[in-house]
Order: structure tokens, then sequence, then C-alpha cells
């Protein structure tokens, strides 16, 4: 079955079926780092945004459900780019890893400005105090 995915829109795919045949989701003008994924209760959500920002989703029912009867889809994408949903779910996720690293260390970084720049400027001023106590002349004693 080929099921074709305008640039709007929502479509629904039961992925379980007993004829064990594999399903065939043609997604033009898409490539496989635009496809995003999250997980709904018993599916795996596809989207991606296309012209205009319009939303696509593609919910894949059964997706979640370990049965032999299920998961046998394939996706082609941009240039008759053929892509397994396990491959478009790890990709997702890596993704999704690497925004919370970019994001912590980003954070971390801030961390380190907000709190490390006071305290250089409270160390570069006690500096300051103690040389110039220390090259002032004696007082002369009364």
């Amino acid at each position: 079955m080929y099921l074709l995915a305008s640039y709007t829109g929502s479509l629904v795919i039961d992925n379980c079926a007993e004829d064990n045949a594999t399903d065939v989701l043609y997604l033009h003008h898409l490539t496989d780092s635009s496809v995003g994924c999250s997980y709904l209760s018993g599916s795996l959500l596809l989207s991606t945004y296309g012209p205009s920002y319009s939303l696509l989703e593609v919910e894949l029912r059964g997706w979640t459900v370990e049965e032999p009867d299920c998961r046998h889809l394939l996706v082609i994408l941009n240039n008759s780019t053929m892509v397994s949903v396990e491959d478009l779910v790890k990709q997702c996720e890596f993704r999704r890893m690497l925004t919370i690293l970019t994001c912590s260390t980003g954070m971390a970084v801030i961390t380190l400005l907000a709190v490390g720049i006071p305290l250089l400027m409270c160390r570069q001023r006690r500096g300051a105090e103690r040389k110039s106590a220390t090259l002032r002349p004696p007082r002369p004693r009364a």
C-alpha cells in the first residue's frame, strides 16, 4: 500500500495487519532530519513542517506494540531515499539528546559566567586593595 501525504493535515496509519505486507509511506520534499518523533499512548507520531510552516502529522497506531503483525512500514523521503521508521526514531532521539546536551552546555556556561565574573571582580578588587596597602609609605610615629 502506498500512502501519499501532502504538506498539511494529519494521517493515521494502523500498522498492525495480519497480511504482514510492507506498507510504504511516501513523503515528498522531506528529509530524514526534518521529521520529528514523539510517543503517544500506543502510537508513534511523526511530524514535520512543510512550506509556510504548515504542520504534517502521521500517527502510526500500534507502533509501540511488540507484536509480529505490527511495525512493517517503510518511509520514502525526498530523492527516493528509503528509511525505516526505526531509523527515523533513532535519528529523532539523537537530535533530542544533542539538543539536551547543547542546552545543558549553554546553561553551564551561563552559570559559570554569572558566578565567575562577580568572583573575579571581587578578587581583583581585593588584590588592588592589598597592592595599594603595601605601596604606601609607613606613617611617621609621633
